[in-house]
């Protein structure tokens, strides 16, 4: 059996436009959805970097022998040390 290749968005609500649950921690200690500066939309979520990590994420289901393609955006302001999207993991429940 080949591979299938997934040409669909799996984010639901990638630009943070219905305030939805599906973001884990959109709003917690540093992290806020603002209306200014998005890259697509009106929202986008606002993270104020402190000493220790600040994440944002959700759960998406995946099936096994299918490819995916993870691609995120990021603007930054005043960043004197690493800003970037790093984490990805694939957990076989």
């Amino acid at each position: 059996m080949g591979w299938h290749i997934v040409a669909q968005n799996l984010v639901m609500d990638p630009s943070f436009e219905i305030g939805s649950l599906v973001w884990q921690m959109q709003t917690a200690g540093g992290r806020s959805i603002v209306n200014v500066g998005a890259e697509d939309g009106i929202n986008c979520e606002q993270v104020v970097l402190a000493q220790f990590p600040r994440s944002v994420w959700q759960n998406i289901a995946v099936k096994a022998k299918n490819l995916y393609t993870v691609t995120g955006w990021m603007k930054t302001n005043a960043v004197t040390t690493n800003a970037h999207i790093n984490e990805i993991k694939f957990i076989d429940a």
